[in-house]
């Protein structure tokens, strides 16, 4: 600072540029220059995303769907606590808690980045806390819901929605991985898709049967897309089925089921078939038993054969011939009857 020149003039000094105002010697906008979300996100936001950001397609995404509508038009300070609270509240309806939470999440970090870049001091989203999620929420459909709901689905305008499910259903694959499978790690001669972009950011191999097969070779490929399920611009993909998703469940008479479960109704009957839980492990990608584990009440069955082999063993060891001799056997020769 130059001498003769104090404090509190270089503040008047800094407050006198056009467009800025300083607020606790930290330079904000002015509100006249702050920008509404919607602008921030495109202009600013966005932009960012695309430099560092993998998955910024998925934040494309959930911004138009999720908070454009709600806060798009709304000038970064004028965004409340209340409000998001509220829109919280509101995306349950028809949304998991999980979905809800990573929107707001999304939400969140675009005011911390509009912090960061000296538009605002501070976030309507400070307080509000995450929904808590059950993720050991089960729920898959039968094989005559499932039915009515491909049948569904092929009666929307969306010509993509029936084979997205049937691949779904047919090989565990997650809602952005389908969206984001290109022609190129498609192998039809082998049956294998590879995923590029996992959830977990590593490429995956997943092996499919014959339903996926007859489903891809009947799919039309766009000129120059190089998408599997492509979206309406000539090279974009596929990124929201949320409207036709709800009319096939509406037409098909299926409630609380989400995309997600698609995923569930793949590992559920996998386990239903017989399948041991280790393979189901490799066929849906968990990292752990345990991620599986939460499907093995599903197979009853299995647990009925594990107490038939230490039956058998034990009518071995006394000689007898399953559960009519033996311990129940001599139980019976020595009872007394209750008195009366």
């Amino acid at each position: 600072m130059s001498e003769g020149v104090t404090l509190e003039q270089a503040r008047e000094a800094l407050a006198s540029r056009k467009g800025a105002v300083v607020r606790d010697e930290f330079q904000v906008a002015s509100k006249g220059d702050l920008p509404t979300v919607a602008a921030f996100f495109k202009n600013e936001y966005l932009p960012w995303a695309k430099a560092h950001k993998r998955t910024w397609d998925d934040d494309e995404a959930r911004f138009r769907c999720h908070i454009a509508p709600a806060f798009g038009d709304h000038r970064l300070d004028e965004v409340t606590r209340g409000e998001v609270e509220r829109w919280q509240s509101a995306l349950l309806d028809g949304h998991a808690p999980a979905t809800v939470n990573r929107v707001f999440t999304l939400l969140r970090f675009l005011f911390n980045k509009a912090i960061a870049w000296g538009h605002l001091k501070a976030s309507p989203c400070k307080g509000v806390k995450q929904l808590r999620e059950n993720n050991e929420r089960v729920r898959f459909l039968t094989e005559e819901e499932l039915g009515r709901l491909l049948e569904a689905a092929g009666q929307t305008r969306n010509p993509w929605l029936r084979p997205l499910i049937t691949v779904a259903v047919n090989t565990g694959l997650r809602r952005g991985e389908l969206f984001n499978l290109r022609w190129a790690d498609v192998d039809l001669e082998r049956r294998i898709l590879t995923l590029q972009e996992t959830k977990d950011g590593t490429t995956a191999r997943v092996p499919f049967n014959d339903e996926v097969l007859f489903t891809l070779t009947a799919l039309p490929r766009v000129a120059g897309n190089p998408y599997v399920f492509p979206g309406n611009t000539a090279s974009g993909r596929l990124d929201n089925v949320g409207t036709s998703w709800q009319t096939a469940l509406r037409e098909a008479g299926i409630t609380d089921f989400r995309f997600h479960d698609l995923r569930h109704t793949f590992a559920s009957h996998l386990v239903m078939a017989g399948v041991d839980m280790n393979t189901v492990r490799e066929l849906m990608r968990h990292k752990t038993l345990n991620m599986t584990l939460r499907y093995s009440h599903l197979a009853p069955e299995h647990r009925q054969a594990a107490l038939a082999k230490i039956g058998g063993m034990f009518a071995r060891a006394t000689g007898e011939n399953g559960a009519a001799g033996g311990h129940r056997g001599d139980n019976a020769k020595t009872a007394v009857a209750p008195s009366a």
